[in-house]
C-alpha cells in the first residue's frame, strides 16, 4: 500500500482496559463477616507456618521432636 501515510508516521497505542472493582453491599459484607474470616485465616496460616518451621528444625537435627501432650 504504497503512498498511504499514518497519521505522525506513528502506531498509535491504545491505553489498557480500566479495570473496575466491584464492592460488596455494606450489608451483605457485614452478613458474611468477611473480616473476622480474613483475621481467621491469617491466624491460622501463621500457626501452620510455625509448625512446619518446628518440623523443618527438627528434620535438620534428625531429633525425635519431645511431645509434652503424649
Amino acid at each position: 500500500m504504497e503512498g498511504v501515510a499514518t497519521a505522525g508516521g506513528q502506531d498509535q497505542q491504545q491505553p489498557p482496559p480500566v479495570r473496575v472493582v466491584e464492592r460488596l453491599n455494606p450489608a451483605v459484607q457485614q452478613q458474611l463477616n468477611l473480616e473476622s474470616v480474613k483475621t481467621r485465616a491469617i491466624s491460622l496460616f501463621k500457626a501452620i507456618s510455625r509448625i512446619l518451621e518446628d518440623f523443618n528444625a527438627i528434620g535438620a537435627t534428625n531429633a525425635v521432636p519431645k511431645c509434652s501432650r503424649w
